[in-house]
């Protein structure tokens, strides 16, 4: 008797540890070993004399992740829920259908903290989007939607034209804005670095150039002066990024986004380098991008990487890249008995 009632309570404490979501997976991966977010070094305390401001830094972890569109649903979301589970805020999608929408949809069920956006598709819009999951433990939803990038440049997928997914997030703790863009760029663009001879690297070029107008146009401030707000890029942009840096090609991201690691777009290959294998082990190559804004307003919050991960052994044909960030913002102070010491009289 004793041993039953040991076995009951032991079932009923997991059934209050495991939320919905992970009740209704049938499919389980092994949790991601990643360190949670931090800063890199103590906050920056130095206080700005004139303005009255002490400069601190906040934590944040995003993600992309391209989800194999044919894959059992099981087994995407045991993709899902291993990412969801690693302190991550943020990830961006690929590939999501329709179908695809409505089972994370009911999956998340009456999940409190995670949210999804995807926007709608239509059989003469796109059969697949990017869309976004976030946790709004850190980051509050301030606006959504969808933007048109380029036609695609492939015939197997003319109707599946390239769209730039973003949302504006509110960062609650500091009180600046946060824009999150999910991106997918057309296959078979490059071999090894060179462009191919098709219609895919025009299409490419053209998506690459909107989203370089777009994100001005996205992040515009409602007054003069104020700040713009953080925007992070993410997506996979079908061009090995390693390749990419060794051949310089003029249609390329390295150069047509990042300038050759002058802006406005710094990937994490560029800040970071090149410390997990290949994101698309069937190919080996880097694809999969995390990429930040550099050309803000002076006085802008900061956002910068400070750590990188692509976690092995999910099930979909891509490995997921997660990266830390550092947002490093000024924030009024609070009490008198911060203020610079006065002198003597």
């Amino acid at each position: 008797m004793v041993i039953t009632a040991a076995l009951i309570l032991l079932a009923g404490l997991a059934t209050v540890v495991l939320s919905p979501r992970a009740e209704r997976s049938t499919v389980k991966l092994p949790p991601l070993a990643l360190p949670t977010p931090a800063v890199p070094s103590p906050p920056t305390a130095g206080p700005d004399p004139v303005l009255d401001l002490v400069h601190k830094q906040l934590p944040l972890r995003v993600a992309t992740a391209n989800i194999y569109q044919r894959l059992s649903w099981p087994r995407a979301a045991a993709d899902l829920e291993r990412l969801m589970e690693a302190n991550i805020d943020v990830i961006g999608l690929n590939e999501i259908t329709p179908g695809r929408v409505a089972e994370i949809k009911g999956w998340l069920g009456d999940d409190k903290g995670w949210h999804l956006y995807a926007p709608p598709t239509t059989p003469t819009r796109f059969r697949v989007s990017n869309s976004l999951l976030w946790n709004d433990a850190r980051l509050r939803l301030l606006d959504s939607g969808s933007e048109f990038g380029s036609h695609s440049g492939t015939r197997k997928y003319a109707v599946d034209s390239r769209w730039i997914t973003w949302a504006k997030f509110k960062i609650k703790k500091s009180g600046t804005n946060l824009y999150f863009l999910v991106t997918h760029m057309d296959p078979a663009v490059e071999r090894r670095g060179v462009p191919r001879p098709n219609a895919t690297v025009g299409a490419n070029a053209v998506y690459m150039d909107r989203l370089k107008s777009f994100v001005p146009e996205l992040t515009k401030a409602a007054k003069s002066g104020s700040s713009a707000g953080n925007v992070v890029i993410v997506g996979d942009w079908n061009v090995n990024a390693l390749a990419d840096r060794r051949v310089q090609a003029a249609a390329m991201p390295f150069v047509r986004l990042e300038g050759r690691g002058e802006g406005p777009i710094i990937s994490n290959y560029t800040a970071l380098g090149f410390s997990f294998p290949p994101t698309s082990p069937k190919s080996r190559r880097w694809i999969d991008y995390i990429a930040l804004w550099s050309d803000l307003p002076k006085g802008n919050p900061e956002l910068s990487f400070t750590k990188q991960y692509s976690p092995k052994g999910g099930y979909s044909d891509h490995n997921p890249v997660i990266a830390d960030l550092v947002l490093k913002y000024r924030a009024l102070r609070k009490a008198e008995s911060e203020l610079l010491p006065t002198p003597l009289q």
